[in-house]
């Protein structure tokens, strides 16, 4: 399966970036102080790939990209697609146009990650629902049991699937056909007990780093805990060292450091 006249957008736009690239300058701002570059590269037409890279092109773009085994896994809505490095076209590989039997219908794939067992997930956010591919067939995670609302975001730690849930402002832990609330659960607001996220990252310990974009800070949950605690932003929205404004996404590096987009 090829991605057709989506390949040819995706081409067609990481050019107009390596422009910006080659210029060290943005289309809309003054030039760049600093730029940093993946070692990976498309050779076909010289564009790097960067984790936070957005691809856009006509009528759809990437809402999620993930890098996995020397390829680009995209999430656009209604599919995913997964890009060989060096490739001039990529595979459809869930949603319409791939050969998957079972659940394969996509209303929204905002969010994608990997199981334990190597199996893609993808948050069907407009369909209440997490969905997981696995030897070309779909099926929804807990087997329809589980109630999510509006899951915008899934991920995988120690194992174990955590997604949001209740409109971004609670994260659960599915196991089997359950789902436990390991964060939030008390709407949005400022207290340390609230949120509203799009994005978060759990560790092996089960901490959990939630990108509160509402409220423009991160928060660190602890396991058990009933709240968290604000480790960055939380004095409004601003550009001082003590400010974030609507933080998108985080990473978690291997010392702890964290980094806020």
């Amino acid at each position: 399966q090829s991605a057709g006249s989506v390949g040819v957008e995706i081409l067609r736009c990481v050019k107009m970036a390596l422009k910006v690239h080659h210029g060290c300058a943005s289309f809309d701002g003054p030039p760049l102080k600093k730029r940093r570059c993946s070692k990976h590269w498309w050779p076909v037409i010289g564009a790097s790939f960067g984790g936070s890279t957005i691809l856009d092109f006509k009528n759809q773009h990437a809402t999620d990209i993930k890098l996995r085994d020397g390829a680009v896994i995209a999430c656009h809505g209604t599919f995913v697609t997964r890009w060989m490095l060096g490739a001039e076209t990529g595979e459809v590989i869930a949603g319409a146009g791939a050969p998957i039997d079972g659940v394969n219908d996509f209303r929204s794939c905002v969010r994608a990650a990997f199981g334990p067992d190597g199996e893609l997930l993808i948050a069907d956010a407009l369909r209440d629902r997490i969905v997981r591919i696995r030897d070309n067939a779909g099926d929804v995670v807990g087997g329809g049991s589980i109630s999510l609302n509006l899951p915008l975001h899934v991920t995988v730690a120690s194992g174990q699937i955590y997604a949001t849930d209740q409109r971004g402002t609670s994260i659960v832990k599915i196991v089997g056909g359950e789902k436990k609330i390991v964060a939030g659960g008390n709407g949005t607001g400022n207290g340390a007990n609230q949120f509203s996220t799009t994005y978060f990252v759990v560790t092996e310990e089960e901490e959990i780093f939630i990108c509160d974009h509402i409220e423009h800070r991160v928060l660190k949950w602890p396991a058990g805990n009933a709240s968290g605690t604000v480790v960055a932003g939380g004095n409004g929205p601003g550009a001082r060292a003590d400010q974030l404004k609507f933080p998108s996404s985080i990473y978690l590096g291997a010392d702890r450091s964290l980094y806020v987009a």
